[in-house]
């Protein structure tokens, strides 16, 4: 019904705007600063859920620490590998315990929210520096998630056992 509303609401224009920012700040930016790339973006709804992953794990990794760049990238480099280590240290804890934990609603809707925002703030931001920025908001969400499932919360109940 939204859809006919106004031609924003419309579906292919949604994601035919999102390939439309991503070739323009391509085109505007400096081919010597490190981009995200999705070389086969296209404007239709499966491309974009097709290209959802990879969103997401450039988004949560680049830039990575060896890539030639400024202090600034080398800055977020080592932010992203604080990151990657965080969520490495939750699998493999998340693994020895052989099961998920029973996942809150509350956690479950901003699993969602996190996944669905990332793809629509990385995809049409392939600007590492602007990406930065807009992923700001969402990473205290992630980091919430991972620490909720991960070996923290034992390690804080130890330290108060041992304390008290």
């Amino acid at each position: 019904m939204a859809s006919f509303a106004h031609p924003t609401f419309n579906l292919d224009f949604f994601v035919e705007h999102i390939l439309w920012n991503y070739r323009n700040i391509v085109a505007a930016s400096d081919s010597a600063s490190p981009l995200l790339s999705f070389p086969d973006l296209q404007p239709t709804l499966w491309s974009v859920a097709a290209h959802a992953p990879s969103a997401v794990f450039q988004m949560l990794t680049r830039p990575f620490l060896w890539e030639p760049a400024p202090l600034f990238y080398k800055l977020v480099g080592l932010e992203n590998l604080v990151l990657g280590l965080l969520i490495l240290l939750t699998i493999v804890h998340l693994l020895r315990q052989r099961h998920l934990p029973a996942l809150p609603s509350f956690l479950a809707v901003l699993l969602v929210f996190f996944f669905i925002s990332a793809v629509l703030i990385t995809l049409p931001t392939p600007n590492l520096g602007s990406l930065h920025r807009y992923r700001a908001p969402l990473l205290p969400f992630f980091y919430l998630l991972i620490i909720a499932w991960g070996p923290v919360p034992g390690w804080l109940d130890q330290l108060r056992n041992r304390k008290g």
